[in-house]
């Protein structure tokens, strides 16, 4: 397998994404040749690469609401979740018992 380098430059600098990627084009590059060599053809390799990097972000994203949520609940205090449907909202009111309540948060989630 193909060696990834280490970031040689902080988070935040504007250039790191395009850093990543260029630390990573040879280990894609054989990963698409590997597909190749066992009979994908390259357009079928590279999409199943775009569709589970896609699929990836995705779980990520739903992960960070699912900690944030977390959080929230950690604190003892009411929360009302809307999630927009393209139809309606679903409101789940999520309340700790009566001798913790506080103050209200309302987290607004939508639907794929």
């Amino acid at each position: 397998m193909t060696e990834i380098a280490r970031p040689s430059i902080w988070e935040d600098h504007p250039d790191r994404h395009i850093r990543c990627q260029d630390a990573m084009q040879f280990a894609f590059q054989h990963l698409v040749k590997r597909a190749i060599a066992a009979g994908w053809s390259e357009r079928e390799a590279v999409a199943a690469v775009i569709e589970l990097s896609d699929n990836h972000m995705l779980s990520i994203a739903a992960n960070d609401e699912t900690n944030a949520l977390i959080d929230l609940l950690r604190k003892d205090e009411p929360i009302l979740i809307i999630r927009q449907h393209p139809e309606h909202s679903v409101c789940d009111p999520i309340t700790p018992p009566p001798h913790r309540r506080k103050q209200s948060w309302i987290i607004q989630t939508t639907f794929a």
